[in-house]
């Protein structure tokens, strides 16, 4: 078992965050709070120390100079300066959570493969995948609502692969960043995730990542990197569920399809549709990828019928009769195997 230490002059302060630490990573790391800086050293002297939380008016040479403590994150009461050099640091005055987040991305920039070890069946089985050979058939809006009805019940990740589709406009909110920003640090930040973090937009219990607004943004990108990607969101984020909105512009859908325990697939009932959808299904049959189809839910939405004027798009839908039908599919009513 894994230990974090929490170490501030306000016992309220170390406490709360301890205990949050702890409830949120289930269980992954012990964690201790710790006012006095001796009761510390004296711990350290007996226990390795694998991430240490530590203000900055109470961080003192000889914790400095303890071989047992792993990494050392300050908790700092400034956003800027003030902050010591040698040591990465997170404002300790935002959310816990905010907290968290930029501490696991410190550790993990020098402890990799220790923190992906961490709940990687849990996040394996947590990975849906939505996807379709068929155009407007619902395909961003089903995934945005499977993320809000996942996020009721734990962490839960929306990553966009699709493009063109204006998050802005459809949730009536600005997305200052997207997945090409997040995917620049992620290839050249060692300490990308405390950069992503802070990109993310959060909108009813669901963390978004918004579609490139360029498609030459994905389309060299392959499957086993962008996996790789989202295991490593998944894990830093501490998130139980991630939802995959992929598009045709994705170079190689079926192989991240691959890596998703659940797969929903949109469909429409017209000619072409179902010309595309027995396209699609011969593939995986020449390709012996038939096992896919053992994990897909097939859905058919019936024709909408929304309140104008209520919310953003996908508020609209949300609770309108397609909203209905999709809820009762997530609930295990709905679709087709």
């Amino acid at each position: 078992m894994r230990f974090i230490a929490v170490l501030d002059q306000e016992p309220e302060y170390s406490v709360r965050l301890a205990d949050y630490i702890g409830r949120k990573q289930n269980s992954a790391f012990t964690v201790c709070a710790f006012t006095d800086a001796a009761l510390l050293e004296e711990r350290a002297d007996k226990q390795e120390i694998d991430l240490l939380l530590v203000s900055e008016n109470v961080l003192t040479d000889r914790i400095r100079e303890l071989k047992n403590i792993r990494q050392i994150v300050i908790l700092t009461e400034e956003r800027t300066g003030a902050i010591k050099a040698e040591f990465p640091a997170v404002y300790k005055y935002q959310s816990s959570d905010g907290v968290v987040k930029e501490a696991l991305a410190c550790y993990a920039a020098h402890n990799q493969e220790v923190l992906l070890g961490l709940h990687v069946m849990k996040h394996a089985a947590g990975l849906t995948g939505v996807y379709s050979p068929v155009k407007r058939c619902l395909k961003t809006t089903f995934a945005v609502i499977c993320g809000w009805m996942q996020a009721r019940e734990g962490r839960t990740l929306l990553i966009s692969f699709d493009t063109f589709s204006d998050f802005s406009r459809l949730f009536q909110r600005t997305f200052s960043y997207d997945l090409a920003d997040i995917l620049y640090y992620y290839r050249n930040d060692s300490c990308w995730y405390e950069q992503a973090a802070h990109m993310l937009e959060s909108i009813d219990g669901l963390d978004i990542i918004a579609p490139c607004a360029c498609p030459e943004d994905i389309w060299e990108l392959k499957a086993e990197d962008i996996g790789e990607f989202v295991r490593q969101m998944a894990v830093y984020g501490d998130y139980e569920s991630v939802v995959l909105d992929i598009g045709e512009d994705f170079r190689e859908p079926v192989r991240l399809l691959e890596q998703c325990g659940r797969i929903y697939m949109p469909d429409r009932e017209d000619e072409v549709s179902a010309a595309k959808m027995q396209s699609y299904q011969s593939y995986l049959a020449a390709r012996k990828l038939t096992a896919l189809e053992e994990r897909t839910v097939h859905l058919r939405f019936p024709r909408l019928k929304r309140s104008e004027g209520r919310g953003s798009w996908f508020e609209q839908v949300m609770w309108s009769n397609v909203g209905g039908y999709i809820r009762d599919v997530l609930q295990g009513g709905g679709g087709s195997g």
